[in-house]
């Protein structure tokens, strides 16, 4: 609550969820204890928990004791009404409370030259015993004192601080130089044949913290011994003018406080220096400050309350701290049954059951080899910084900047844990760090997911691990799981279950879906389990050695609110944040997956080649039942074996089911026995909405995805973002939302849903005014004239195209293949060249397939993808070719089976049968052959046979899968669209001269790449674009304006009059062609293609890294904060804009980087601006007429 007067600020919020009220007040000169009444009446309504009241009373309460005059000006009967409503709330005066004999004070009249306490800390009487401390400190930047009040609570507990490596040291070449000779050094000093190299890596960390401890002290000490200092004396010439009130004391106390003032001044600017050039560089665009600005209020981290086994809440925070202790202590050392219930030859027996594909000889000798200094150099290159490091304190920026002294020792680390060398404890210790879940009762430990923050050399041994392991899951795993699989996404289970149903509805067939909730499912995996598993894969010994080393005694502490647990023991569990935890999870539950494949009494549905009966995601388990009667007893029971084997555990009450065509007894035969929750109309599964209704998929997950979208938007928009950043909040946060529906949910979405997304997208960007560019040139990329804005609809038809690749490639990853190929009768690869009237009875159109060929043949038409018929046509499963081909004849043109037209045209004719280097042709080949020739001719359009392939066909041709699918064809689909933009046209006839697609290829790049600054491009970007509205064009909208020139008020105003004729501006250009001159010896040839299209005859390499496309875009930036003004930029606001820049630009780098970007950028900048030239040049273009409007328009 704030005061319209400006008198009070009210605050209530909670710590360690405690509920406090802090006052801050002003009180006038005069009737001070009118105002303070008035203040605490409002505060009666207002305060809760513990009240807190400070500031400026104006007033000095006992003057006698609070003022070196011992007597006050002010009225009597004020202090009277001041003590007496001070009272009467029950309100302290804490620093006097606690200081009853001393005298201090916090404000010095110069006009009285006299002291007093006119500041005050103010609490209840009840809660006084809370405040530990107060303290009146010295005077600084303000004429008053500061105040320290320091609390206690009961809730608090001390924290222990983890030391973390402060990564700015690292680009410090001096303290870099002399970490590369502490490495080097005890590397040399310390690698003994008998010292353990586990117990020297780790020694290595001991010295290491040492040594940036004692230069981050001495940094520490360098910046504020002069600041401490100057406080201490400040403060002991304070109490001595206090006591004899000098007038020379008082002189010395002034100037150490100008002293600290300049001091505290000259840091705060580098400080403001700094964070301008972050914002300068990094605002408007995709990245971590466009996030922060967008997210929500912080999710509150601390945790004040758990529930106890015995189901009463904690409160305190040791027993909280206690509680987490406990829980995870549990979690990691399960109960395990008793030797005899659960030896390793009942693991043994069950994985010799179930894993029925493991590693070839070859395979497990690459698995096995040594580590290379290459792979951890590819691990350091994969491993994102800004990362928390673990318990060492050591990020993974410290392994990158000392490459060259760590990575031998890391070899020979790695290779002796092949050997059979276990860690050093300490290495494997971990940090567990807690993130609640959403929507989940959290005052349950359980609903707290652990990431466990491990020191990052064992990360980087797990990551190159993983990278070797990660070749081979494919052939390992299955394709019913496709999490964490290279090749494999979401989308593979979400469209196989939508496609089960599909299929399930097609033949009227029974069908049920039982999506499971497993308990702990990572923290849960036995390690008997995991290593036999691993054993049976046949990884290798080399390799379970590595995995050992990893496993073998890792400790782990839990951060509760900041404090640290006790250590503890992990006996069990993959920990979440390690790199090669997912494929160890999916390793292990792969043979349950495999012994339901093999389960007879599990019945799944049967598909053109294969059945299906359950689909992976991780732990999220969907179970494909068309009799779940039979098979329900048979799913549990495998999961209670696998359970008791490698400790997975189903959560029944949180596992649901979906009953897609049910029979009547099913619900009741099956609530009887299974504790599953049954959903009455949708499912959620990977974060879609199933239905058993096909036509409501849509309904259910766009509709809700729209309307948060509109919630959002209406957050973000009062938010200060320009134009271009708001393309980049669709772009990073709104279009992957859309995409993974796409994805997930291939069906006919309407063409209004797509204009509903235009136009809310188009009400962000330009919130309250119509849009100055059309929607089809914003969606161009930005190559061609565009700013890549997500154009929805193509989005739309790109997945769907994806799709239609992954028939024709047809992957065996992808199961839902096979379900989709028995729903169409055919095999997939022959399904897009066919005409639709051959297949459109055999599909649903509401079905993945139906919808997928409905948007292809719409798409293929309008962006001329292919016709019919194409190079690509089938010749096999052709319905309007029944003829069997040969085998022996098809082989004559190919090794493929899905023989097409391509293969046996070539080159616009039919590819003899006759080679040298093949028997004769049979006379069946020969009239087998005939058939196809007589089949081929008679098509109509059959021209259209022997054209070459277009981009679209060709990319299906492809034998591997298609990288980044979606964004190639999206690319491919913006492309098609060939029309240049508008204003490109605009600008030819404005200068009445013709301009290469080359040339504006040129310039588009310069306008977003000259500089990392978005503003310029932007403004650049509008200067291209016409987005300026001159006095030509709003004479047109308003008849009272004047359409001349608010320069020179003779000339019409035009768009290129304002920008380059104008007598005034022409002066303008010549300064920025002179600068330009004299600070790089380019002479410019005085042309608006130049200094305003950036048409310039140099590399564009070259000018990316030039000062002079700096100077350029500076110089077109001054202009419109320079609009409606009779003035022109002076040249020294553009040299100040360009230092600017510069500062921006090498703040921003380490410093070595910077000294880099000096030499190539900007040394012929500072030399020219130090020369005598400089000067005179700025004194004689520094002039203009009138002021500047300083507002764009």
């Amino acid at each position: 609550m704030i005061d319209e007067g400006g008198r009070y600020i009210f605050v209530r919020g909670s710590i360690l969820d405690t509920v406090y009220t802090f006052v801050s007040i002003y009180l006038p000169n005069k009737k001070q204890h009118t105002c303070l009444s008035r203040i605490l009446r409002t505060l009666e309504t207002f305060q809760q928990g513990i009240t807190i009241l400070a500031g400026d009373f104006n007033v000095t309460l006992d003057p006698l004791v609070d003022s070196s005059a011992g007597t006050s000006t002010t009225p009597s009967h004020v202090l009277r009404t001041i003590r007496r409503a001070l009272h009467d709330n029950r309100l302290v005066d804490v620093w006097r409370a606690l200081h009853p004999m001393d005298r201090d004070y916090t404000y010095y009249s110069q006009v009285h030259c006299s002291y007093s306490r006119i500041d005050y800390f103010f609490m209840h009487h009840g809660n006084l015993n809370l405040s530990s401390s107060v303290e009146i400190l010295a005077t600084t930047w303000s004429d008053h004192a500061p105040i320290k009040l320091a609390l206690q609570s009961p809730l608090f507990f001390p924290r222990e601080r983890q030391w973390r490596l402060n990564v700015s040291m690292l680009d410090d070449p001096l303290i870099s130089e002399e970490l590369h000779t502490t490495l080097e050094q005890f590397f040399m000093e310390n690698s003994t044949s008998d010292t353990p190299i586990s117990a020297l890596w780790e020694a290595h960390k001991a010295v290491i913290r040492g040594f940036f401890i004692s230069k981050g002290t001495a940094r520490k000490k360098l910046h504020t011994l002069e600041r401490n200092t100057l406080l201490e004396t400040i403060r002991v010439l304070e109490l001595e003018h206090i006591t004899s009130n000098d007038v020379t004391v008082y002189q010395r106390l002034v100037q150490a406080r100008r002293a600290l003032d300049k001091l505290a001044s000259a840091s705060l600017r580098f400080q403001a220096m700094k964070s301008r050039s972050f914002f300068a560089l990094q605002e408007n665009k995709p990245g971590r400050l466009l996030a922060r600005i967008l997210r929500d209020r912080r999710i509150k981290s601390y945790i004040p309350k758990i529930r106890s086994p015995e189901g009463t809440l904690v409160t305190d925070p040791s027993a909280i701290s206690g509680e987490f202790l406990r829980f995870f202590s549990g979690l990691y050392k399960l109960d395990t049954p008793t030797p005899a219930d659960r030896t390793l030859e009942c693991i043994d027996a069950f994985l010799a059951r179930t894993v029925l594909k493991p590693l070839d000889s070859t395979d497990r000798e690459a698995m096995n080899m040594e580590i290379t200094a290459e792979e951890i150099l590819e691990a350091l290159k994969t491993s994102k910084n800004g990362k928390c490091p673990g318990p060492d304190g050591l990020p993974i920026e410290y392994y990158k900047k000392n490459t060259r002294d760590l990575l031998p020792t890391l070899v020979q680390l790695f290779s002796a844990f092949r050997e059979g060398v276990r860690p050093h404890p300490h290495s494997l210790m971990a940090t567990i760090s807690l993130i609640p879940k959403p929507e989940k009762d959290h005052t349950a430990c359980g609903n707290y997911r652990p990431i466990s923050l491990l020191n990052n050399d064992m990360k980087l041994l797990a990551r190159v691990l993983a990278n070797r392991l990660k070749r081979y899951m494919p052939q390992l795993i299955n394709p019913d799981q496709v999490g964490f699989i290279p090749g494999r996404e979401a989308r593979d289970a979400t469209i196989r279950i939508i496609n089960t149903i599909a299929h399930s509805k097609r033949m009227a067939r029974p069908l049920l879906l039982l999506s499971t909730d497993a308990e702990k499912a990572f923290d849960r995996v036995l390690w008997p389990y995991l290593f036999q598993t691993l054993k049976r894969y046949g990884v290798g010994e080399a390799f379970l050695c590595w995995i050992t080393a990893l496993y073998s005694t890792p400790t782990a502490r839990v951060r509760v609110n900041g404090a640290l647990t006790a250590a503890f023991q992990i006996h069990n569990g993959t920990r979440q944040g390690c790199p090669l935890s997912p494929l160890l999870f999916a390793l292990s539950l792969e043979p349950l997956l495999s012994s339901i494949r093999q389960n007879v009494g599990i019945k799944g549905i049967q598909g053109a080649h294969a059945e299906h009966k359950v689909s992976a995601y991780a732990d999220d388990l969907m179970f494909i039942l068309p009799d779940p009667v039979g098979s329900m007893p048979e799913v549990v029971k495998e999961l209670h074996e696998y359970g008791l084997l490698s400790g997975f555990k189903i959560n029944v009450s949180k596992s649901e089911i979906l009953a897609i065509t049910p029979q009547k007894h099913w619900r009741r035969v099956l609530s009887a026995q299974y504790a599953f929750r049954w959903c009455s109309s949708s499912l959620v599964y990977l974060g879609i909405r199933l239905s058993p209704d096909i036509a409501k998929l849509f309904t259910l997950n766009f509709t809700p995805l729209f309307e948060v979208f509109k919630t959002d938007i209406a957050r973000w928009t009062p938010k200060h973002l320009s134009w271009m950043g708001r393309i980049s909040v669709i772009k990073m946060n709104l279009l992957p939302r859309l995409l993974y529906l796409f994805h997930t949910i291939p069906i006919c979405i309407p063409l209004s849903f797509h204009k509903e997304i235009r136009t809310l997208f188009s009400s962000f960007i330009w919130p309250n005014t119509r849009p100055r560019l059309k929607h089809g040139v914003l969606c161009k990329s930005k190559r061609t004239g565009g700013l890549a804005l997500p154009d929805t609809n193509l989005y739309y038809h790109a997945t769907h195209l994806a799709r239609v690749i992954d028939w024709v490639t047809g992957s065996p990853e992808q199961k839902w293949l096979d379900l989709e190929e028995a729903q169409a009768g055919r095999p997939m690869w022959t399904l897009p060249w066919l005409p639709w009237s051959a297949i459109k009875n055999n599909v649903k159109e509401l079905s993945p397939v139906g919808s997928t060929l409905t948007v292809w043949h719409k798409a293929r038409t309008k962006y001329t993808l292919s016709t019919y018929p194409s190079p690509l046509l089938p010749l096999r499963y052709n319905p309007d070719f029944p003829v069997e081909i040969l085998q022996s004849l098809a082989t004559r043109f190919t090794d493929s089976p899905n023989i097409g037209v391509h293969h046996i045209i070539r080159n616009g004719t039919f590819v003899t049968l006759e080679a040298p280097d093949r028997p004769a042709p049979t006379f069946a080949e020969r009239f087998n052959f005939h058939q196809i020739k007589s089949f081929l001719r008679n098509l109509p359009n059959n021209n259209s046979l022997t054209r070459s392939l277009s981009p679209f066909e060709n990319l299906c041709r492809r034998t591997s899968p298609l990288a980044n699918g979606v964004s190639t064809l999206y690319g491919l689909l913006r492309d098609l669209i060939t029309e240049p933009p508008e204003y490109m046209s605009r600008w030819e006839r404005t200068l009445n001269t013709s301009i290469t697609n080359e040339v504006w290829s040129g310039t588009l790049s310069l306008t977003h790449s000259g500089t990392q600054v978005t503003k310029l491009q932007e403004t650049s970007y509008k200067l291209l674009t016409f987005w300026y509205r001159t006095p030509a064009l709003m004479a047109t909208f308003n008849i009272t304006i004047s359409p001349t020139c608010w320069r020179c008020t003779t000339a019409m105003g035009t768009y290129l009059h304002i920008w380059w004729e104008c007598a005034l501006i022409q002066i303008y250009w010549r300064r920025i062609q002179d600068l330009v001159r004299n600070t790089t010896d380019v002479d410019l040839d005085f042309t608006p293609q130049i200094f305003l299209l950036s048409q310039l005859p140099f590399s564009l390499k070259s000018m990316k890294k030039s000062v002079l496309m700096r100077i350029l875009l500076v110089a077109r930036s001054l202009i419109p904060l320079y609009w409606k003004s009779t003035s022109i930029p002076p040249l020294k606001t553009l040299i100040d804009r360009m230092e600017t820049l510069r500062s921006n630009e090498e703040l921003a780098l380490s410093p070595t980087k910077a000294a880099q970007l000096y030499t190539e950028t900007w040394y012929h900048w500072s030399t020219y601006c130090s020369s005598a030239q400089f000067r005179q040049a700025l004194e004689e273009g520094n002039g203009g007429r009138g002021d500047p409007t300083m507002t764009e328009h």
